[in-house]
């Protein structure tokens, strides 16, 4: 008796496998990917196959590592979680490392997704490199501050304008380099802004995400933005324990749609 039953059970066993099979591939190519889900050691975890790290970068999980996307995981991680909005409208969740994520460029769901952060096609593929020029004709003594880099926000129509995107990075190599980096110093003090010195910053056109050993570049295509700078004093006053005191006056935000070469005007000397 317990040898018909066995044998009854492995032939449901044979029956099932093809099923799951095509379950795998199916949900494997409606990602993208180059072959079919596989599980890993019984640990739920499971992994998108790939073959480049465009296969990954392109759904937002990060870079290909042996054949696999590196952030991805479980199957149904996202369930009964809100969307997640793009520039084009809603799109599924990626189930990453730690749970259900908003893919790269995305943003949690506030309600209904934004419907116009989509702009026109350029032709041209992204990124697409973008100048910010901060100008000053008023002759009122005003900077923009220079840390790290020139500090301002960008805030994409995807998340409402309300969520600020990673738009540079500082002291590490850029995915698939890994090699060492010698870091220094940041600035930390006004850059005046007059009508003629205008400070302009260059915008790659990418997101910079963290990694475990890398940062990851996620070119973005083209989309509606709110540029965001807080305008200090071109002479603040100083700290008793050295540095300047940092306190905007105002801020200054400009819409603007991402395009190749594009030119972003932002007057700093116009308070709300």
């Amino acid at each position: 008796m317990d040898s018909e039953k066995r044998s009854a059970r492995a032939r449901e066993r044979r029956r099932a496998f093809p099923a799951l099979v095509v379950f795998a591939t199916v949900f494997a190519t409606s990602w993208g990917c180059t072959s079919e889900q596989q599980k890993g050691d019984g640990s739920e975890s499971h992994f998108v196959d790939c073959r480049s790290d465009k296969d990954c970068t392109e759904a937002g999980l990060g870079r290909c590592v042996g054949g696999r996307c590196e952030q991805a995981t479980s199957l149904a991680c996202g369930s009964g979680l809100p969307d997640c909005c793009s520039s084009d409208g809603p799109v599924p969740r990626v189930c990453a490392d730690g749970g259900a994520v908003c893919r790269a460029g995305s943003y949690e769901a506030r309600g209904s997704c934004p419907t116009d952060c989509a702009a026109a096609p350029s032709g041209s593929p992204p990124p697409y490199s973008m100048t910010f020029r901060f100008t000053n004709a008023s002759g009122q003594k005003l900077s923009v501050w220079h840390g790290c880099t020139y500090e301002f926000e960008l805030l994409p129509c995807a998340s409402g304008y309300t969520e600020p995107v990673p738009f540079s990075f500082f002291c590490g190599p850029v995915c698939p380099d890994l090699s060492q980096v010698s870091c220094g110093a940041c600035y930390d003090e006004p850059a005046p802004v007059t009508q003629s010195t205008p400070v302009e910053y260059v915008w790659d056109g990418n997101l910079y995400i963290s990694g475990p050993s890398c940062i990851q570049a996620v070119a973005l295509g083209a989309t509606r933005y709110r540029l965001e700078v807080p305008v200090y004093s071109d002479a603040p006053a100083m700290l008793p324990s050295g540095g300047y005191e940092k306190v905007p006056l105002y801020s200054v935000t400009v819409d603007f749609t991402t395009s190749p070469n594009g030119v972003v005007e932002v007057p700093i000397d116009r308070a709300p």
